[in-house]
């Protein structure tokens, strides 16, 4: 039981250190999840 909990937090600790950077990112979450919001109400 310890090695499937070892794999998740490595893979977690491995997303949460390796984020992209900001700088070549385009829009971001905000706009991400505001696009998604317009394409759930058919406002796209």
């Amino acid at each position: 039981m310890k090695i499937p909990l070892i794999i998740a937090s490595a893979l977690l600790i491995s997303a949460c250190s390796h984020t992209p950077n900001p700088v070549q990112k385009k829009g971001g979450w905000f706009e991400l999840n505001t696009a998604i919001e317009q394409i759930k109400a058919g406002d796209y």
